[in-house]
């Protein structure tokens, strides 16, 4: 396949510019910036679709809103020509390709230029100088390999993919090595084996811990349910005792009242036949005290006329009687349950300086309160566990210290190192003088000869003997040292474990004092008094509760003894009409009333007697109204037989303490719900306080057996930390289990990354030993051409790359960068030869020579005109000597104007 023509309508700096091409060989030349590699980018963007847009790459897309795209006419080695056009705002991007009347998109550019493909494009058929510089820095094996990829695939691709796996595998692990990850991996595995098996022989110790701790919570909560009830018992003798006035009221009211109240028609009935009475009886005294005064009558009395004239406005006031009485009643009881409620309010204040004016706030169910009780329960937990465990490391120390000094009263000599090497060299002469002895020996006559031998063998058997036990003594002496220094190395682990629980407690004793701060913070936010600790809080903070309700009702209750007494004054004050008329000075309320009923009672008497004054007819009216009065008597006998009432003056008594039970029951009722939970049998004042003082005992005794339980918990619990620290038994099996589940994945990832490289590996050996010979072959043609022949053959030599030019050999490893360059343009262009029958696609260069001397670019300019005779070739530059060796040497040049 090759490039016949390029339409471009907007793509980076050019607007609407056609370049053809020819098929062989062509240089396109401009200056920096002309715009040569935008047209190598048009054609990779037509070709392969647009670029996306980067941060770090170079945008062509037109600024001035042009078409964004253009045209490429390529000729098929099969279909002949084709048409590939792409435009950005067409089609999402999208390629249109016209050939033989048939049109199709991407799909169908794919399927002609197969198997080209963009990667293909670029590292096979573009020659530019970055690839050059990537392969510069590689050392002598890695060259060599990058050669050979670059002779049998026309790229390094297969090289740098198997290199970056290498890389990667070595990155997880070596067998040497000490920190990559694999590497750390297995070496935790063989701790953690270790730890195992420490731990499987403390396990039968730790369960019994962990059983004696099981125990002593079982035995904790059981407490702490028998402390919660005893706590209730307390907190509801609390209640009884400050509710007992009430409990005195409910009691009395239960004993006084009526058993049952008359039905309501018997009670009307009673109530209409004692008005009935009561009106009759007082007619007849009336008429009766008329017939005996109604002659001696002073008809021009003032109080009669003043009565006259008032007598409506008299008996309305008088009508107003039984009200009265009721609001008197009601509020003589408020007083007296003011005083009680009152009284209980200053016990609360006296206790605990609270004022009426502050009135202490409801805190215990508050947010605040409870985060604040959590804190200092969590920080007395903690004082407590730093006590027990100060406690265990204070007898660890001692017990450290008893047996430190024990193995240096046994053994004197660990704190005296001298004297025993001062005994080990005066062993010494006795070894010389047995040798001495020997040597003199040998020179003396029988029997001095073998007398001098025994005593030469007796000194040097003592010498033995001598080194010999003190070796043994070195050797128990040593021992009992590492031991001696092993105690001394766990008494400073414990006096720094010491320094730190001191540390620890200093925190938190600053911790209790910011805790206790708050607590008065929050006190006096609450007017709280003198309730500013938390535990006063927490043992009587219910008190609180309690007193807002009892102000609560001494508010209500002196609210309606309000409401009572200004309607009694308001009533009051009507009584200045009659001050003239009675005695009603210093006189209450009650009494002016009953001035005020006789008072009226008196004038009806005058004005009855006015009326009639024949003695005659007042008799007969007399006898007449006691007829009724009897008959009255009879029709109601049946309603007093009920209620057991023998005389009509005993029915309004009984229908007044039938008015007062209505109101006790309904007061007994509002007493029943909220005593009767509280009392549920009967209690005396004595009987609460020894009830109380006992309840308190038991929580005393309750208390100090749940602080023994915890401080024996907190031991135990400290002890299996200890044991817990490199995690239980079933911890480690877990984490064996995950780092073995960890390592298994990072192998098969460390052997895959292994085989992958070890295939690509085998690969280009495959593909080496099949293509290798002509590869070579057709490299040292095109490397003589570079090299004007001063290398005319490559060579490979005990598996390494190796120039030569007739006499002398060149491993690559020896080359100039130079001629490594030029290398490397050869086996390019070898592995292009090997596959020119294919026409896949053109060679594009991008000024592949810009460190090339003007010979060598001569030399690479032959070349190019001669591989073009087989290939399109395109080459971009900005060299102007380039462009006279292709003048010279009769190839295409197109220099680049009107940009």
């Amino acid at each position: 396949m090759r490039i016949l023509r390029i339409e471009i309508a907007a793509f980076g700096k050019w607007r609407q510019k056609t370049f053809d091409f020819i098929s062989g060989n062509q240089l396109i030349y401009g200056e920096n910036e002309a715009g040569k590699s935008t047209i190598y980018q048009f054609i990779q963007a037509v070709l392969f679709g647009f670029p996306s847009k980067g941060k770090k790459k170079k945008d062509y897309t037109p600024k001035d809103g042009a078409a964004y795209g253009g045209k490429i006419w390529l000729e098929h080695p099969v279909h002949g020509e084709i048409l590939v056009e792409r435009y950005k705002q067409q089609n999402r991007g999208k390629s249109k390709v016209l050939f033989n009347e048939q049109q199709g998109s991407d799909e169908l550019l794919e399927k002609l230029l197969s198997p080209l493909t963009k990667d293909l494009f670029q590292q096979v058929f573009t020659f530019q100088q970055e690839q050059l510089t990537e392969l510069d820095h590689l050392r002598e094996k890695e060259l060599h390999d990058a050669l050979i990829s670059l002779g049998i695939t026309g790229s390094s691709y297969v090289f740098q993919k198997r290199q970056e796996y290498y890389q990667q595998a070595q990155q997880l692990f070596k067998k040497k090595g000490q920190k990559l990850l694999i590497n750390q991996k297995l070496n935790e595995w063989k701790n953690l084996q270790e730890r195992v098996h420490q731990k499987q022989e403390q396990e039968s110790f730790f369960g019994e811990l962990v059983r004696q701790e099981q125990a002593y919570s079982q035995d904790q909560r059981e407490l702490q349910k028998k402390l919660q009830e005893i706590n209730e018992k307390i907190s509801q003798i609390k209640q009884q005792e400050l509710n007992y006035s009430l409990y005195e009221e409910w009691q009395t009211l239960k004993a006084n009242i009526l058993p049952q109240v008359p039905e309501e028609q018997l009670l009307l009935d009673l109530e209409e036949f004692t008005k009935r009475y009561q009106q009759m009886t007082e007619r007849l005294d009336e008429l009766e005290a008329t017939l005996e005064k109604h002659s001696g009558m002073d008809q021009q009395s003032a109080r009669y006329y003043f009565y006259l004239e008032q007598e409506q406005v008299l008996k309305e006031l008088q009508q107003q009687q039984t009200q009265i009485e009721h609001w008197l009643n009601e509020w003589q009881r408020l007083q007296v349950e003011e005083r009680e409620i009152d009284s209980e309010l200053k016990i609360l204040e006296q206790s605990w300086q609270w004022q009426r004016t502050q009135e202490p706030q409801e805190f215990l169910h508050t947010e605040e309160w409870q985060q604040l009780f959590s804190e200092n329960r969590l920080l007395k937990e903690q004082v407590n566990q730093l006590s027990i465990r100060s406690e265990i490391v204070l007898e660890q120390q001692r017990t450290i210290e008893a047996e430190i000094n024990q193995l240096e009263a046994t053994h004197p000599e660990l704190l005296q190192s001298a004297p025993s090497e001062v005994r080990s060299k005066n062993k010494t002469p006795f070894a010389i003088i047995g040798g001495f002895f020997f040597v003199v020996g040998i020179f003396l006559p029988m029997p001095w000869k073998l007398g001098v031998f025994l005593l030469a063998l007796g000194t040097l058997g003592y010498s033995f003997y001598e080194r010999k036990s003190l070796n043994g003594q070195k050797s128990d002496l040593s021992e009992i040292k590492g031991k001696w220094q092993e105690k001394l190395g766990q008494l400073d682990n414990t006096l720094a474990q010491i320094e730190e629980i001191n540390q620890s407690k200093n925190k938190l004793v600053i911790e209790q004092q910011k805790i206790q701060q708050k607590a008065f913070d929050f006190t006096k936010v609450h007017h709280l008094g003198t309730m500013n600790t938390l535990e006063a809080m927490k043992e009587y903070g219910h008190e609180v509760s309690d007193y807002q309700d009892l102000y609560s009702r001494l508010i209500k209750k002196q609210e309606r003894a309000n409401k009572i007494q200004q309607k009694l004054i308001q009533i009051d004050r009507q009584f200045e009409l009659i001050k003239e008329w009675l005695p009603l000075q210093d006189k209450g309320i009650a009494e002016k009333m009953v001035l005020l009923t006789n008072f009226i009672q008196e004038m009806e008497q005058l004005k009855f007697a006015r009326s009639y004054q024949q003695n005659t007819l007042l008799k007969q009216e007399i006898n007449q109204l006691k007829k009724k009065q009897k008959s009255l008597i009879e029709h109601y006998s049946g309603q007093m037989e009920q209620v057991g009432l023998a005389y009509p003056s005993e029915v309004a008594a009984y229908l007044q303490k039938a008015q007062q039970t209505k109101t006790q029951l309904q007061r007994l009722k509002e007493l029943d719900e909220i005593l009767a939970p509280l009392f549920p049998k009967k209690r005396t004042r004595e009987q609460l306080s020894i009830e109380l003082y006992h309840n308190q005992e038991k929580q005393r005794q309750y208390q100090f057996e749940e602080k023994q339980l915890i401080e024996q918990r907190q031991r135990l619990k400290i002890q299996i930390e200890e044991l817990q620290k490199d995690g239980t038994l079933d911890e480690m099996y877990q984490e064996e289990s995950l780092l073995r589940a960890q390592l298994q994945q990072l192998m098969e990832h460390w052997g895959g990354l292994m085989v992958a490289g070890t295939f690509l590996g085998d690969l280009s050996t495959e593909m080496s030993e099949r293509q290798l010979p002509q590869l070579l072959k057709a490299a040292g043609h095109y490397l003589g051409v570079l090299t004007q022949n001063h290398y005319q053959e490559i060579l490979l030599r005990n598996d390494t790359l190796t120039l030569t030019d007739g006499v002398t050999d060149f491993p690559i490893y020896e080359l100039s960068t130079g001629t490594k360059d030029q290398l490397i343009m050869a086996m390019r262009f070898a592995y292009l030869s090997l596959e020119s029958k294919r026409s896949i696609c053109p060679i594009i260069i991008d000024d592949g020579w810009l460190h090339y001397d003007h010979q060598r670019k001569y030399q690479l300019a032959k070349l190019l005109a001669d591989f073009g005779q087989n290939y399109q070739v395109i080459c971009f530059s900005s060299d102007q000597e380039m462009v006279s060796y292709y003048q010279e040497l009769q190839q295409s040049v197109n220099i680049l104007k009107d940009v």
